[in-house]
């Protein structure tokens, strides 16, 4: 289910990203990425949020690209979502959250994120 995750020997070939943390306007994806997701995550009530902060801990995406649970314990919908891009990127922060979304049966909100994308890369 998490084929995104590169391998060490991958991530050291990889191109370095911008240091987007706390400076989203040095790339203008970000503003689009983190809005979108943040929009989706406001969409759950609290038990669907916490669900996802749950999965977001899950070790099956490695232990590289796990959130700690201590940093997600009190997160707000907008931290969580800094915290997503800080760990899995902007390349990747997407499909996690769609693949959490489907875990917890809120394909419709996984729909809405991939149509979200599909309509910021047309523009």
């Amino acid at each position: 289910m998490f084929n995104f995750i590169k391998t060490e020997t991958e991530l050291r070939l990889q191109p370095e990203q911008p240091d987007l943390r706390g400076n989203t306007a040095a790339d203008p994806r970000a503003e689009m990425v983190k809005g979108a997701l943040l929009e989706i995550l406001d969409e759950m009530d609290d038990k669907n949020f916490d669900r996802f902060k749950f999965y977001l801990r899950d070790d099956r995406l490695s232990d590289e690209y796990v959130i700690a649970k201590s940093k997600l314990k009190k997160a707000s919908r907008c931290e969580t979502v800094d915290l997503m891009v800080e760990v899995f990127t902007l390349e990747h922060v997407a499909g996690v959250a769609s693949d959490i979304l489907q875990m917890i049966k809120r394909n419709d909100l996984a729909m809405k994120l991939e149509e979200k994308g599909q309509s910021e890369e047309e523009d």
